[in-house]
């Protein structure tokens, strides 16, 4: 759940990207922030106790399965932030109902870095990058699509939807060791619960309900940043016109 080395530590999604491994270590546990807010959650006495007693008699599995239904059920959200380890980074910018999203990634691929956006309508996922291109299919491929939508085929698309959906980022959150509860904290003047895993990520959860996810953070030494969620946003997207049409294409990462 809450690890942040690049190795994979869960198989699934290890198999979306590499980039995913280092999210799950590194955020191994929830995020809420509004994008580009820093400063860390602070321990209060205020905040304790209605923290203690919205999950009365719970463990910390429990804890992070209310957090994963809810962040499921999520009406909307954004992702943002920039999360780093053993000289990878990892930046994101995303809204998303679940049926659209629309934002810009940054991550590492083959070993280096690669900036694309990317927009989901329905079930089509369209990218954007010169960068995602050459990866995929080289200069050839770049030079065909160069700076136009291309609606992805089912191997780039695998790769990269699990950041587009709720439930998708729901099982970033599975964990793959031992939890632990932390120190009962106000994140933005409200109470949250901290969840922590063997590599130290670190989940922070809404007190209150509905109890999402607000802040992934942590992870082991080599490990800093944090992943943010805001709720209940705007999610305006739209096929782009014109797209060059990858789905029945070869390109590859």
């Amino acid at each position: 759940m809450m690890t942040s080395r690049p190795s994979p530590r869960l198989p699934r999604i290890a198999a979306t990207v590499a980039v995913s491994a280092l999210l799950l270590s590194a955020a191994a546990c929830g995020s809420e922030k509004d994008p580009g807010a820093s400063g860390s959650a602070s321990r209060s006495p205020a905040a304790a106790s209605p923290s203690a007693g919205a999950f009365a008699g719970k463990n910390p599995n429990q804890i992070l399965q209310e957090a994963q239904t809810a962040l499921r059920g999520a009406k909307s959200f954004r992702v943002a932030g920039v999360i780093s380890n053993d000289g990878e980074t990892v930046k994101i910018n995303l809204v998303t109902d679940g049926t659209r999203a629309k934002g810009v990634l940054t991550v590492p691929v083959k070993g280096s870095s690669v900036t694309m956006q990317i927009i989901k309508v329905g079930s089509r996922y369209y990218f954007r990058g010169r960068s995602l291109w050459l990866k995929a299919g080289g200069p050839a491929l770049a030079d065909r699509i160069g700076n136009r939508w291309a609606l992805g085929n089912a191997q780039i698309t695998l790769r990269f939807s699990i950041f587009a959906t709720p439930a998708g980022w729901a099982k970033f959150l599975d964990p793959d060791g031992p939890i632990t509860r932390g120190a009962d904290v106000a994140l933005h003047g409200k109470p949250a619960v901290t969840l922590k895993d063997d590599s130290e990520g670190l989940l922070w959860i809404s007190a209150q309900e509905p109890h999402y996810p607000l802040r992934l953070g942590g992870g082991n030494a080599s490990g800093s940043g944090n992943l943010n969620f805001t709720y209940n946003v705007p999610v305006q997207v739209a096929a782009p016109n014109n797209a060059v049409d990858l789905s029945r294409g070869a390109a590859e990462l």
